[in-house]
């Protein structure tokens, strides 16, 4: 009696388990959603944004419009900043202003001075005359591939550069003298520059945080043209003056075109809305 009863007790409870496992279903967890806006061939860990990790570009490509602003340096020309209108095809028209720091200006004036690119009484009126320079820039970027952040950027730019220089000053820049008896009294010379620039570079992007971005270009500039007014304050009517502007305006002139031609090394931080 006690075996039947241990043996029903058995049967009972296995046929109670037997019974309740066709009700247990293994766990599955749910299908990995993406957002609408992700592109489908990129691996999801690339689109988390609380990821610190710095990645190429291709992880925030966008293939839409939008605004980008950047600011940077190009040098050794400016310091600048600007905007980006972020076309389909990654296409990028850009424009941006910049100052020339006069620490700048003066260094890469004294290296062309001590490596013999011309007299040191040209150099000191090249200095007097880039007391103030600003820059206008524009360009167009094209990043061919979507899965690399190389960028590949022309330019055209305009830079106005004013100063001021003693009579003696233009004088031994000139190497013509101006007769004792012109009077002078306290007349300076206003010297007013305007160049015209053209540039390529290549460079890389990376992006981060889908809005932020690190460009480094390589690249070269060249001076298109320079036209340089220079005019006595107060004005003086006497010829031999007149003389002496006309050569001062062709010096810098001639000065501009041939050594204003410089590699460039670029780097922007951008926010893209």
């Amino acid at each position: 009696m006690n075996r039947a009863g241990v043996s029903g007790l058995v049967v009972v409870t296995f046929s109670a388990t037997a019974v309740a496992a066709p009700d247990d279903k293994p766990y599955e967890p749910p299908p990995f959603t993406r957002f609408p806006d992700e592109p489908a061939d990129l691996p999801p860990l690339l689109h988390d944004d609380d990821t610190p990790t710095l990645w190429p570009a291709v992880r925030h490509v966008f293939d839409g419009t939008t605004l980008e602003f950047l600011a940077g340096f190009n040098a050794p020309l400016e310091v600048a900043a600007g905007v980006e209108l972020v076309l389909p095809w990654r296409i990028r028209i850009g424009t941006s202003f910049g100052i020339l720091p006069r620490s700048v200006e003066r260094a890469v004036n004294t290296q062309l001075v001590e490596h013999g690119a011309y007299a040191r009484p040209l150099g000191d009126l090249i200095a007097a005359s880039t007391e103030r320079v600003l820059l206008w820039h524009g360009h167009l970027a094209v990043q061919p591939w979507r899965r690399h952040g190389f960028v590949a950027t022309v330019g055209y730019g305009v830079a106005w550069l004013h100063g001021t220089a003693t009579v003696p000053q233009v004088a031994d820049a000139t190497g013509m003298m101006v007769p004792d008896d012109v009077p002078l009294g306290d007349a300076r010379f206003d010297l007013r520059s305007r160049l015209h620039l053209f540039d390529a570079e290549l460079g890389w992007e990376w992006r981060w945080h889908r809005h932020w971005s690190l460009r480094v270009n390589l690249g070269a500039a060249v001076t298109l043209g320079a036209r340089t007014r220079v005019t006595l304050q107060p004005a003086i009517d006497d010829a031999r003056l007149h003389d002496l502007t006309n050569l001062a305006e062709a010096k810098l002139d001639h000065a501009y075109t041939t050594y204003v031609k410089t590699p460039l090394l670029s780097a922007f931080i951008g926010y893209q809305l």
